[in-house]
């Protein structure tokens, strides 16, 4: 009885309460789980934040490690093309030379090599690498046309978004780039304000556009010094090769290139002539009209003769001193000799010179003298020799004449005699 009446108590009171208990600790249970589910959100959005950083900086890292990789590649090519650029003055070797480090520099599917004519009208390509098989390799483009034509009037290094852009190049259109060209990258080889050239290529990963634009203008600027060092040295070296008046080769250069063909042909038997002449009576022409229109003759004569050699480009032509002038003719017998000297002295007699009326014969004229390889010397000294002794020949008959060495017929005298004569 007494146990019943406690138990009923107990219900009464700690029911209630171990009700609450049990509900207090659902709750809390419930409250702990939303707590957690919400870090853990939390921690996962945190991630995918540090993930997307990760990336980032990956990408960066990426990007700086070839950045890196390229701009030490740079360092190596530029440094290898600087050292061969500075000893390389052949326009054709040069632009072997900028293709092959270009080539490495970007590897590049294509790359042409254009140089600008010399009164700026066009581009002419000099080298290339990757043009297909039925594109001409005389191919020009003229200055301000088309993309290449831009860049080299524009002087500026351009990719093809560049070219997209409508404000960098205004209303240009590019309808005449030539057929089967990739253009994605450009620069103007550009020295002291004038455009020697542009490089182009095509078919190469433009990653860094910005810095390999960079990298390939500096590489024309090194190729257009080495042109214009290579055009100085030509000019110097034409200086010293040729003479002042005529603009012909001089004596000394002539010496060096007859030693020359006189090997070639006794390597290989061919002929070899060589033509001495001297304008007759120069001495009194000078006397009567002064020394200038006497300098003016020998221009006159210089540019007749430079006519001449264009028509025979294997011939060297030279002002052998004064009045005198020289013609080394390889591969060429006697006969086509006199043949060739008939028609300079013919050149010659043709022209009108100032006063020549005045002259003894009514005519300002040349002499001249022939000798042939092997037949009448085997070297320097004898056929230069031998042809002087001709041309003292022809003035002792006459003058405006050409004879080819004869030694039966050389008279020894007659040199002294015709010397007399005011040649």
């Amino acid at each position: 009885m007494e146990l019943a009446s406690g138990l009923s108590g107990f219900l009464s009171i700690g029911l209630p309460a171990v009700m609450l208990f049990f509900v207090g600790l659902a709750i809390g249970r419930a409250l702990g789980s939303h707590a957690q589910g919400t870090t853990l959100a939390r921690l996962q959005a945190e991630m995918r934040s540090h993930d997307v950083e990760f990336m980032q900086l990956r990408r960066t890292a990426e990007k700086l490690r070839a950045e890196k990789q390229t701009f030490n590649s740079f360092l190596v090519h530029m440094s290898e093309f600087a050292r061969e650029i500075n000893t390389e003055l052949d326009r054709k070797k040069l632009a072997q030379l900028v293709l092959r480090i270009v080539d490495k520099m970007f590897q590049a599917r294509q790359i042409l090599i254009f140089y600008m004519s010399e009164d700026g009208t066009q581009l002419r390509l000099e080298e290339s690498k990757g043009l297909p098989d039925n594109h001409s390799r005389q191919l020009t483009v003229r200055n301000g046309e088309g993309r290449v034509g831009w860049v080299a009037e524009h002087q500026v290094t351009m990719d093809r978004d560049d070219f997209s852009n409508q404000s960098r190049i205004g209303e240009a259109v590019f309808d005449s780039d030539p057929v089967g060209v990739r253009l994605d990258l450009l620069a103007p080889m550009v020295h002291r304000q004038r455009t020697d050239g542009v490089i182009c290529i095509g078919g190469a990963e433009l990653q860094l556009a910005e810095q390999q634009k960079k990298m390939l203008k500096m590489a024309a600027d090194f190729g257009s010094a080495a042109l214009h060092n290579a055009q100085q040295f030509k000019e110097i070296e034409s200086s010293a090769n040729h003479d002042g008046l005529t603009k012909l080769f001089n004596k000394r250069y002539f010496m060096e290139r007859f030693g020359g063909m006189i090997y070639r042909a006794e390597q290989n038997r061919l002929p070899l002539s060589v033509f001495l002449f001297d304008i007759d009576h120069f001495k009194t022409y000078n006397d009567c009209n002064g020394h200038l229109a006497g300098d003016e003759v020998l221009r006159t004569t210089g540019k007749i003769l430079r006519d001449f050699n264009n028509a025979h480009k294997s011939f060297v032509v030279a002002r052998y001193g004064g009045e005198e002038f020289v013609i080394a003719m390889p591969d060429t017998d006697r006969a086509q000799a006199r043949s060739a000297a008939e028609a300079v002295r013919l050149a010659i007699q043709e022209h009108r010179f100032p006063n020549e009326a005045n002259q003894p014969e009514g005519d300002l004229t040349i002499s001249g003298g022939i000798g042939v390889f092997p037949a009448e010397g085997r070297n320097m000294t004898e056929l230069l020799t031998h042809a002087d002794q001709a041309l003292y020949r022809a003035k002792a008959k006459g003058r405006n004449r050409v004879e080819a060495f004869e030694p039966s017929s050389f008279l020894g005298v007659e040199q002294e005699e015709v010397l007399s004569e005011n040649s």
